[in-house]
């Protein structure tokens, strides 16, 4: 190719490049962090957010020593992030629908959603990595405890104890009978993926391919009560419930 055919394909393919680049950059991007403990999670979760340039949300349910001091002395909410308090009821998975519900008609193009735990379960890494790839996901990487890979081998899940306290029961029996009530249909998305610890990245479109009833109805269900097997079964069922891509 000789100099002059040259400059004219970089000049024709410029404004291409320079509006793809635009439209990335313009793309809104908040990182919804469900907070329970002390503030400095949240620094550190900052830091890691500003680099992409992705706002932060940070739903505190601080309750006990931590939650004392905070309405005591001070919150931990900052000019860095937007900050709400909650009731310490739904854990993680209350809070993702809770923030679902609320800004359903406001929605970031890009949502990415963790606890402040980033010390536990590989989330400091996969934090890192949603916020550096494309398209969904909900980070399984294999770094972290996992009980499946596909939601067909949650079938029969339940759980009674987490870590030291009793877990409320669901009243739907066994992980596939609520699934097959309230989320979708376990046999047709039997090889859907199995994710955990409510750590995912999605999009506004992914998110209002379900109603703001479906929302409700799951965050009725998790948000009665500080643990129970209802929040444990949304955590397996991310793909289904925030996800909603058919190549995830």
């Amino acid at each position: 190719m000789n100099l002059a055919k040259f400059l004219v394909l970089v000049l024709f393919l410029a404004p291409v490049a320079c509006e793809d680049a635009r439209t990335q950059s313009t793309k809104s991007c908040i990182v919804v962090v469900s907070h329970f403990g002390p503030c400095a999670n949240l620094n550190e979760i900052s830091k890691i957010t500003s680099r992409s340039g992705c706002g932060m949300h940070v739903i505190d349910k601080t309750e006990g020593f931590y939650g004392f001091m905070h309405t005591l002395l001070a919150s931990c909410s900052s000019d860095k992030w937007q900050y709400v308090r909650r009731a310490n009821v739904g854990r993680d998975a209350g809070s993702a629908l809770d923030y679902v519900i609320e800004n359903y008609d406001s929605l970031p193009d890009i949502l990415i959603f963790t606890s402040s735990s980033i010390q536990k379960h590989d989330r400091r890494a996969r934090l890192s990595r949603l916020l550096n790839i494309n398209g969904s996901s909900c980070a399984n990487n294999g770094q972290h405890p996992r009980t499946s890979v596909y939601l067909n081998q949650e079938k029969n899940f339940r759980i009674h104890d987490y870590g030291h306290s009793r877990v409320t029961p669901s009243t739907d029996g066994a992980f596939g009978e609520w699934y097959d009530k309230y989320v979708g249909n376990l046999q047709k998305d039997a090889e859907k993926r199995s994710c955990f610890n409510i750590i995912f990245r999605t999009t506004r479109a992914n998110l209002r391919r379900k109603p703001p009833s479906f929302y409700k109805a799951l965050a009725r269900q998790v948000n009665a009560s500080p643990d129970n097997e209802y929040g444990h079964f949304i955590e397996r069922s991310v793909a289904s419930i925030f996800i909603n891509d058919e190549q995830y």
